[in-house]
């Protein structure tokens, strides 16, 4: 799956999460995901995958609680592995 345009990575992120909930096992599949842009700041934010309250404030708390981990301290969101 290829994520132009990927910006910092809220896409290519939440395809992981729908791929995880769809598929009954999700590892048992060989799917790759691909994020692209051009802004090289964008992409280094989409790699470390850590995001303020106003990027996830939508999120479900399901999905906030399965697939990411909160730093209290710092206040952000850091995608799970």
């Amino acid at each position: 799956i290829w994520s132009a345009g990927c910006s910092t990575g809220e896409e290519p992120h939440t395809l992981s999460i729908i791929l995880h909930e769809i598929l009954d096992n999700v590892k048992n599949w060989k799917i790759s995901i691909v994020a692209s842009d051009i802004d090289l700041v964008a992409l280094k934010k989409a790699q470390a995958g850590v995001y303020d309250f106003r990027s996830v404030k939508e999120t479900p708390d399901d999905y906030l609680q399965n697939y990411f981990d909160y730093d209290r301290e710092n206040n952000f969101y850091r995608v799970k592995d």
